[in-house]
């Protein structure tokens, strides 16, 4: 059982890209898909970013999650 870490670390790189991979293929599949409120089905934010009260709360740039 010694080589799994080995294994594993070697695995990491290549299921980040298929990962990666997937959700930019699904992004752009629906990237202007809307519902019948015109509101689009598929919204990025950006990573720690909030929601208050079903708004998105944006943080500064210059402040880290």
């Amino acid at each position: 059982m010694t080589d799994a870490p080995t294994s594993v670390g070697k695995a990491h790189p290549m299921l980040t890209e298929a990962l990666q991979a997937e959700v930019d293929a699904y992004v752009a599949r629906f990237a202007e898909e809307r519902n019948e409120r015109g509101r689009r089905l598929v919204v990025l934010v950006r990573s720690g970013a909030q929601f208050k009260n079903g708004k998105l709360v944006e943080r500064p740039d210059g402040i880290a999650a």
